[in-house]
């Protein structure tokens, strides 16, 4: 093979670890507000699940005994 590869293969070392997008800022990592933001859009998410859940057994309940 006298043609090189376009693009060299870089170690995976080099790379710099990925603790999300404040690592990435620069910003000092021992107050990090990302689980909490994570975790307010997982309990978001459930809340509107479980009211989702009980609109439509509501709304089947209203349909069910209407008939």
């Amino acid at each position: 093979m006298t043609k090189r590869p376009h693009r060299p293969r870089v170690p995976l070392r080099s790379a710099p670890p990925r603790k999300g997008w404040r690592y990435a800022a620069g910003m000092p990592n021992d107050e990090r507000p990302e689980p909490n933001w994570r975790r307010l859009v997982i309990v978001l998410g459930l809340a509107a699940l479980v009211v989702g859940l009980a609109l439509i057994v509501r709304w089947l309940f209203v349909t069910l005994g209407r008939s």
